[in-house]
C-alpha cells in the first residue's frame, strides 16, 4: 500500500503543471488524518470483501463461523459496511446475505 501511494505521489508530482497550495497548518493536520482515514477504509474494504464473497457464493454461512471470526469480521468491516449502506441502501447488501 505504501509503495503504491508513493509511486502515485511521485508520478503526479512530475506530471502536474500546477502545484496545489494549502495553508501549512491545515496541511500538516489534515494530511495524516486523511492518510489514517484512507488506511481504515482500505482495511475495512478488505475485511468486507474477504467475508462477503464466500457468503454470496453460498460457500460459507456467517453463522457457521466461530464467535471470534464473526466479531472480527463485523468490527473490521463496519466502516465500509456503513458507507456502503449509506450510498447504496440496504437492498444490495441483503442480496449478499449481509
Amino acid at each position: 500500500f505504501f509503495v503504491t501511494v508513493l509511486i502515485i505521489r511521485i508520478l503526479s508530482d512530475r506530471w502536474s503543471r500546477h502545484r496545489a497550495k494549502f495553508v501549512p497548518p491545515i496541511e500538516a493536520a489534515a494530511g495524516p488524518l486523511m492518510g489514517l482515514f484512507t488506511a481504515v477504509m482500505f482495511a475495512s474494504f478488505s475485511a468486507f470483501t474477504i467475508y462477503s464473497i464466500p457468503i454470496a457464493a453460498g460457500e460459507w454461512k456467517f453463522e457457521d463461523g466461530s464467535g471470534w471470526a464473526q466479531t472480527t469480521f463485523k468490527s473490521g468491516s463496519a466502516p465500509f459496511y456503513t458507507v456502503s449502506k449509506a450510498c447504496l441502501g440496504s437492498e444490495p447488501l441483503q442480496k449478499l446475505g449481509l
